[in-house]
């Protein structure tokens, strides 16, 4: 890929706030060759020296910072295709010791279009980017996208058709991103999880054997991902001993030793429920709990783990692998159930406890095709409902869906399989909407301010 043109405007040296001559820096951008969108910077030194860059991209104005090494390298991410970038560097705190443009390469032509069909009226609550994978129905053509409020792509990853993407987050350990990739239809396990850097190239690649949906980073260096675990079981009225499948959470250390710290057979009774007519999304059996989310909580040290087709979310303490509540389609006696006249949850995903001790989660109700977002608030022993957003049949969705609370209260409502993103006031106003082509679908997205947020890759 060629170097995109440079506008080099060399200063004369400067002295810096603590009085030493600066270090005369020799910059130079070019255009990754892997990513279309994104100018590198790289700043050779004589000597160590810290180092801040500010690049401009419209009117927009983002900065990073680099501790003293003599040779730095940087990506200006923020940009989508064919756009200028306005860049400066300064060394040791010292006025600008270089400057220059650069104009991003076109996009690929196969990105899938992203429409913004409500603008904010004003600032928009909630970071500048999204990052997630939005996938192709029939699992032919699964990126991970970075796109701004606009609905303009910043970044791309396109994976290999069959890898299905749900969870794409930040490195907390390592650097970079990481994702996760499973076949969709399992029809052979193919499940690892995959570093990349900055610039979208594969950095590290771990097994997890039959994973799938989601993983949690802990702070202890721990990877847990969900895998699938299988039982017979003999159908109380038909006798009939069939296969069903199940969940495990397994957790990675960081020296690649692995525990399963829960196995949902140990836990909960297979029951029939309402997916058992449905065709198994598994080959190896029933899909009784398609469990489909698992968060981490760092306060409470407990995993709260999802499982969509039973209805019912569990919290699960890590020290000893024992669900310590049960929440939704549950008896009294067994946990804590859902008031009556409350939307049900059928398929619930992406369950997040909130500072005031409420519970946010995507569900559905399948009789009236309707699904959306419900803040819950624990009463007298059962879930009463506090906020909604859908689930008046505007929007269904059959996979996936994600709730998220900003600070200022907005929520950001993801309908999954349906690809509408929506950003909706306390007040319940959608005000700003993101929607994507028929076939397509977004899985989880997690928010950016800025590329310096990824880390670089050691």
């Amino acid at each position: 890929m060629r170097a995109s043109p440079l506008l080099l405007v060399p200063l004369l040296p400067l002295l810096s706030a603590c009085g030493k001559d600066s270090v005369e820096p020799d910059c130079d951008v070019v255009i990754s060759e892997h990513m279309a969108t994104l100018p590198v910077l790289t700043v050779a030194l004589d000597e160590p020296a810290d180092v801040e860059v500010s690049w401009t991209i419209g009117g927009e104005t983002f900065t990073q910072s680099a501790e003293a090494t003599s040779e730095h390298r940087l990506a200006l991410g923020g940009a989508t295709g064919d756009t200028e970038v306005q860049w400066s560097v300064s060394v040791d705190g010292g006025a600008a010791s270089c400057e220059g443009s650069v104009t991003t390469e076109p996009l690929p032509d196969n990105l899938p279009q992203l429409d913004l069909t409500v603008a904010a009226d004003g600032e928009l609550a909630g970071p500048r980017f999204l990052m997630g994978s939005v996938f192709a129905i029939n699992g032919q053509h699964n990126l991970i996208l970075v796109f701004d409020r606009q609905g303009r792509v910043v970044w791309y990853h396109e994976v290999d058709d069959g890898d299905f993407v749900v969870d794409t987050q930040l490195a907390r350990d390592g650097g970079g991103l990481l994702h996760n990739v499973f076949d969709a239809f399992f029809r052979e396990d193919i499940a690892v999880m995959r570093r990349l850097d900055i610039e979208g190239q594969l950095v590290e690649e771990l097994r997890t054997e039959l994973g799938h949906h989601m993983f949690a980073q802990l702070p202890d260096g721990v990877l847990t991902y969900q895998s699938l675990a299988f039982e017979d079981w003999t159908d109380p009225e038909s006798k009939e001993t069939e296969t069903v499948v199940g969940d495990l959470l397994v957790e990675r250390s960081a020296d690649g030793s692995e525990a399963v710290v829960f196995n949902l057979f140990d836990w909960l009774e297979v029951e029939r429920n309402f997916f058992f007519d449905f065709p198994s999304l598994y080959p190896q059996g029933i899909d009784w709990s398609h469990g489909n989310a698992i968060k981490y909580d760092e306060a409470r040290d407990s995993y709260l783990f999802s499982t969509g087709n039973t209805g019912i979310l569990m919290d699960i303490d890590r020290a000893t692998g024992a669900p310590t509540q049960l929440y939704g389609n549950v008896s009294p006696d067994e946990g804590v159930p859902l008031a009556e006249g409350v939307p049900p949850f059928e398929h619930p995903h992406d369950p997040s406890w909130l500072d005031n001790g409420n519970l946010l989660i995507f569900t559905s109700d399948f009789a009236a095709a309707a699904s959306g977002a419900v803040e819950y608030a624990v009463e007298d022993g059962e879930l009463v409902e506090v906020w909604r957003h859908g689930l008046d049949g505007e929007i269904f969705s059959a996979l996936l869906g994600q709730a998220v609370r900003y600070e200022n209260g907005d929520t950001l409502v993801n309908f999954g399989g349906t690809p509408v993103l929506r950003q909706v006031s306390a007040e319940g106003e959608v005000i700003w909407e993101i929607r994507g082509v028929l076939g397509y679908g977004f899985a989880q997205f997690v928010g950016l301010d800025s590329f310096a947020e990824i880390a670089p890759v050691p």
